[in-house]
């Protein structure tokens, strides 16, 4: 078993040699000696300015096999929090490589149907690497869905469960300076959907520096 795994992760490597390698090992290199999480989340994610949004990097469905994807040159807002927490949580590249597996999928395993497609996902289940502060913020409030139920009862994606949930946000009008200032450079936001089967429609980093505030999102 252990060889299989050998082989499955020099493989991996082998294929992002002369492609990510660089990116990633430079990235890990130069953020490794930060302590703070914030500030390493800040500086990892300040790679990543100006890099194209691209949607659908992703390489499996319902009806096709799920295969890691690595893509450090094009990203959406969902794979942008996935490469910056998975970084975040490194110091070589075969520790991303995994990584990204745990942040990306629930349990590691890399299967569409155990893929974290909401950003609640992020906080359900065991083993996070996150948790979510948004019911000790002023203004919060707590609304009841159901995850991936549209309003004819159907999916809104094949093959992943609908799943009950308790989700916090904090409404437009409620987002204070006091909110603002409760918010620290690092934090991992989501732009709360009210729409059926929904959790939030973007997302993007909390960023504070002698500049002012910032939303840092592709």
């Amino acid at each position: 078993m252990k060889t299989i795994y050998k082989l499955i992760l020099i493989a991996t490597l082998v294929f992002l040699v002369g492609w990510q390698t660089n990116k990633a090992n430079m990235i890990l290199t130069e953020s490794v000696h930060i302590d703070k999480v914030g500030e390493r989340i800040a500086f990892i994610s300040s790679k990543f300015i100006d890099t194209p949004y691209m949607a659908r990097t992703m390489k499996g469905s319902p009806d096709d096999k799920e295969e890691l994807v690595i893509n450090l040159d094009g990203m959406d807002c969902f794979t942008f929090l996935d490469y910056v927490e998975a970084l975040r949580l490194s110091v070589r590249v075969d520790n991303f490589i995994e990584n990204l597996k745990k942040v990306r999928y629930f349990n590691g395993e890399v299967n569409y149907a155990k893929r974290k497609h909401f950003f609640t996902d992020w906080v359900s289940g065991e083993n996070n690497t996150v948790r979510d502060i948004t019911s000790g913020l002023p203004g919060a409030t707590t609304v009841e869905k159901i995850i991936n139920r549209k309003s004819d009862k159907t999916n809104c994606l094949k093959n992943v469960p609908q799943t009950m949930r308790m989700v916090n946000y904090i409404p437009g009008n409620q987002v204070s300076k006091d909110v603002i200032k409760l918010l620290q450079t690092g934090d991992y936001i989501g732009i709360y959907s009210d729409k059926q089967g929904l959790d939030v429609t973007h997302t993007g980093i909390f960023i504070k520096n002698k500049k002012g505030e910032f939303f840092r999102n592709t």
